[in-house]
Formats: C-alpha cells, sequence, structure tokens
C-alpha cells in the first residue's frame, strides 16, 4: 500500500498545521448555503476537554469537507453524499448534518458499534437532522458500504471522511 500510494504522499506531503491560525468554519462558510448558521455542537465548559480538543477537531474537519465540497463538479447542482467511516455516535456527522443542511449534502455514517449507532440516531433525531443516516456495519466490508448507499437512494459517495479512525479500522 504504501509503494501503491507514493505518488500521492509525494505530492500531498505532510504539513503541520498551526490551531492558532485555524478560522472557525462556523465563521467562514459564507459560500455554502446554510441552512444552519449556528452549527449544532455540544454545550462545554471553559478548558473542558470537549472545548479544548473535540470542538476545535469538528471544526477543522468541516473546514476541509467544505473545501471538497466546493471543489466537486456536482456541488450546488445536487446534495453530495458523505461517508463518515467509523464514525460512531456521529459527532462529525451530526455536525455536518447541522452546518451544510440538506440541500448542500446527505451524510451517512457506518460503524461497527451498535450501541453507538443507536446514540447517533438519537442525538440526530433530538437535535432535529434529517440528512444524516447511520448504519451499522463493518466499514472494511463494500457489502456494507454498498447496502448504505441502497438505503440511500442509489449513487455513491462524493466524499470520504474518517475522524478518528482507530481499533480495527486503524490501517
Amino acid at each position: 500500500v504504501l509503494v501503491e500510494y507514493k505518488s500521492i504522499r509525494d505530492n500531498y506531503p505532510l504539513q503541520h498545521i498551526d490551531r492558532e491560525k485555524i478560522v472557525s468554519p462556523t465563521k467562514d462558510l459564507a459560500t455554502i448555503p446554510m441552512r444552519r448558521r449556528s452549527a449544532v455542537l455540544r454545550a462545554s465548559t471553559e478548558g473542558s476537554r470537549w472545548r479544548g480538543k473535540k470542538r476545535p477537531q469538528l471544526e477543522f474537519m468541516a473546514g476541509q469537507v467544505r473545501e471538497v465540497l466546493e471543489s466537486h463538479p456536482d456541488f450546488r447542482s445536487r446534495p453530495l453524499n458523505i461517508l463518515d467511516v467509523g464514525g460512531g455516535r456521529g459527532h462529525l456527522s451530526n455536525y455536518l448534518s447541522s452546518v451544510l443542511g440538506n440541500d448542500v449534502a446527505n451524510v451517512h455514517v457506518i460503524d461497527i458499534d451498535s450501541r453507538a449507532i443507536k446514540n447517533g440516531v438519537t442525538d440526530a433525531k433530538r437535535k432535529g437532522l434529517d440528512n444524516v443516516r447511520f448504519g451499522v456495519g463493518d466499514a472494511s466490508s463494500s457489502a456494507n458500504v454498498a447496502s448504505l448507499l441502497t438505503k440511500a437512494g442509489g449513487g455513491k459517495f462524493d466524499i470520504v471522511v474518517a475522524l478518528h479512525a482507530c481499533g480495527a479500522l486503524s490501517d
């Protein structure tokens, strides 16, 4: 795999990203038509792990996804399909869903942990998010991913994200 993707690594080397210079994507999403400008993020206290680590990760990933969405040839002509691999409870997917809205993207989560998926579904319903869908399955199985696509009305995934690929998905 390393040999196969060497050209990609050479063209896109790892870069250090200074967290202090990251602009919050919720402040800089003017180019995407937004259904909900006030994204659904958990309330937290100053200095908490959520505010210090998790929230900046979600905001950073949303900014990265935004850039990919805007560069996609079908952007604004149809809702794009985003697959969140190993998305667990759906923190990233629910955040993307709330920020982007139905007219920009449909977000699909696949995770092997049925309890995490159940919690994610409950959270999405509680937040009124109707463009995020959850599926239990092994993301390394193309049959499970194809099943998600079938449930989503066929087609393909335009963007694939994995915020914390760990455990069985780490490699």
